[in-house]
């Protein structure tokens, strides 16, 4: 980030490359990114013209290999030139008003963007209650809506976007690859690993197609939903209190992201650097660029506050925390969706064993240290996700990032001191110590357990993202992704609705704060084996997620993006330790090792068979499977009946 003012000042000594796509966001910042990783430049409307303004984002870009990048807001500016040495085009008709259009650009709140019911007209009575605009909520109302029913959704603040509204950074991404953390089906799709802006852009779409018939109120507090389906709430704007009554009360609030862990250090108030959270875009102003950071904790934020601060320059990175957290490539997390399952959907175990044995390979040549769960027998410590991240593996390897154990114990001038005696000089701190459980929900309800199909009483649920725990041998449909586990969920609710019948509590009483994903994905597996065409209606949307991933990019097309990516990643953090030689790719031949795995009878969604809905995609990964696969390798000999019956033609 800058803070300074951009100028047209040195423009001629810079080569500007061709075909960049500029989208300005609002309150006077354009958005960029660093290879798809949003940030926000504050200093550009010190420019006193459009063409300035114009030069200046191109210079700024130019000169840190940016590829510009969606805002926040509507306008869509889209511009090709060359520029080398001193020839400069004249301004682009579609920015001749840029200058003008960032200062009158608002982007508005939801409460007035989507269509709000006011408080007084309000229904007293309603068929369906949704309480929450985030993702979950919106995806709910978007179900019950289809299904015909009457929506009323309600949400505390001025906005729709849940979590990615209120707790994310604009650096944010999606902790999944794209197809998986779909919200709406695009003639051009998202990012992979989809950043903040765009998560924002498609739920603001979503929640417009929605207020055609859903009921918005916005800045209203539920503050009790009765067992006889009497609900109150507060107008937060004017303290006024209303009631009504709902057939049917889904509240979409988030479990495991209440309010911001706050803490302080002993003698925090000497330290002469910055302090943050690393949340809520508490960073947005900072300077990254050859400060010495620390960061404490190490969740997905740590991971992610780790990247940007790589990322924007930073000279060297300290992660500091009790226990180590699990990072894994972004290839892991493909192959992770991209395989075939089997019926139950697991993938193929010995498949599986390869695949993470190239990935602690990469931690040993990349110089990173293993999370000490792994040696528990557990991919990531209880409580915390497994973050994606290949900034991880090549900051670590050039020396600018490293894992360190312990707490800090006391904080001086210049630097802290941990309880285990390490001295850690650093500029910043960021403390990314999570967050607080969602307590409230509790009283809200007036219940303390819910049970394992989310249904808290007779037609109440309660949809959150679970606590995590072990997650090592799950055989789920979702995989590592909220929003399929939530599209999961929405068909046992689109079964009982259509059927006019009443959402009924079933599996064990689970405390509503602690409700654990092993025990929901347990509760999934059995209720699909004991509802053959619930398992039906899983595999198909498994499959469909399945051939998006295929459209998206296939294995070829993935492997090539993820080794320019590396490449990319390498070039930027080597400037910062040029002795360093290159690492070289350290997945090289291991999606093409797994290639026998899409032949496999026995993993029947995804396998190339179950490919030929889209002649495309088929075609394509029998070609890629041919080459992986020759007649003269014992793998191919083996498995060369069921090959060539799985390419042949309908």
């Amino acid at each position: 980030m800058i803070s300074q003012p951009l100028t047209f000042t040195n423009l001629s000594t810079h080569y500007v490359k061709p075909q960049y796509r500029i989208f300005v966001s609002g309150s006077h910042a354009a958005g960029l990114t660093l290879n798809d990783v949003l940030y926000e430049v504050y200093a550009i409307p010190a420019a006193s013209s459009p063409r300035q303004l114009w030069d200046a984002m191109k210079l700024y870009a130019d000169s840190r290999n940016f590829a510009y990048f969606a805002g926040d807001a509507t306008l869509r500016l889209g511009f090709e030139a060359e520029i080398v040495g001193s020839s400069l085009p004249s301004a682009p008709e579609v920015v001749e008003d840029i200058s003008e259009f960032l200062d009158k650009i608002k982007v508005p709140s939801a409460s007035h963007a989507v269509g709000e019911v006011p408080f007084e007209q309000i229904p007293s009575q309603v068929d369906c209650l949704v309480v929450g605009a985030g993702i979950t909520g919106l995806l709910v109302a978007q179900e019950l809506m289809d299904l015909g029913k009457e929506v009323l959704l309600v949400e505390k603040s001025d906005d729709v976007g849940g979590v990615w509204r209120h707790q994310a950074n604009k650096t944010s991404r999606v902790n999944t690859s794209e197809p998986a953390y779909r919200l709406l089906s695009k003639a051009r799709p998202n990012m992979d690993h989809t950043p903040t802006a765009q998560i924002m852009d498609d739920v603001r779409s979503l929640a417009d197609r929605l207020s055609q018939k859903v009921m918005f109120r916005f800045q209203t507090t539920v503050t009790r939903v009765e067992e006889n389906m009497n609900i109150q709430f507060t107008d937060d704007r004017s303290s006024e209190i209303g009631s009504l009554r709902a057939n049917r009360v889904f509240m979409c609030v988030n479990r495991r992201l209440g309010n911001v862990r706050r803490l302080e250090f002993s003698n925090e108030a000497k330290f002469k650097g910055e302090i943050f959270y690393g949340v809520e875009n508490d960073t947005r102003s900072m300077q990254w660029k050859d400060k010495h950071i620390l960061i404490v904790g190490a969740g997905a934020f740590a991971t992610e506050n780790a990247r940007t601060a790589l990322e924007l320059g930073a000279k060297k990175v300290t992660v500091l925390s009790r226990r180590r957290g699990s990072v894994c490539p972004l290839i892991v997390d493909y192959l992770n969706f991209i395989r075939p399952y089997d019926a139950q959907f697991a993938h193929d175990r010995a498949g599986s064993n390869k695949i993470f044995h190239k990935w602690r390979r990469a931690f040993k040549d990349c110089k990173v240290t293993e999370p000490e769960c792994w040696q528990e027998g557990l991919m990531s410590p209880k409580g915390h996700t497994i973050s994606v991240s290949d900034s991880w593996f090549v900051g670590h390897y050039y020396g600018l990032l490293e894992t360190q154990l312990g707490e800090i114990q006391d904080v001086s001038d210049t630097h802290v001191t941990t309880t285990n005696g390490l001295r850690i000089d650093c500029d910043v701190i960021v403390k990314c110590t999570g967050f607080e459980k969602n307590h409230a929900i509790k009283d809200i309800l007036g219940e303390s357990r819910t049970h394992e199909n989310n249904v808290v009483r007779q037609n109440t649920m309660y949809i959150a993202e679970a606590i995590l725990d072990n997650i090592m041998g799950y055989k789920t449909p979702f995989g590592s992704s909220y929003v399929e586990s939530v599209k999961l969920q929405l068909q046992a609710i689109r079964e009982a609705v259509k059927e006019d019948r009443a959402l009924m509590p079933d599996g064990e009483g689970i405390d509503m704060s602690d409700s654990l994903v092993s025990k929901a994905v347990d509760y999934i597996a059995a209720d699909l084996t004991k509802n053959p065409e619930r398992q039906l209606t899983a595999q198909k949307h498994v499959l469909e997620r399945t051939l998006n991933y295929h459209r998206r990019f296939g294995p070829a097309d993935f492997v090539a993006e993820n080794k320019a990516e590396w490449l990319r990643l390498v070039r930027l953090f080597k400037a910062r330790n040029p002795s360093v030689p290159d690492p070289p790719y350290p997945f090289e031949g291991m999606i093409e090792s797994l290639a026998e795995e899409w032949t496999n009878p026995s993993l029947p969604v995804g396998n190339l068979p179950s490919l030929r809905g889209d002649a495309e995609v088929h075609r394509n990964m029998a070609s890629w499977i041919k080459s992986c696969l020759t007649p003269s390798s014992e793998s191919f000999s083996s498995s060369s009946e069921s090959f060539s019956a799985s390419i042949a033609p309908n």
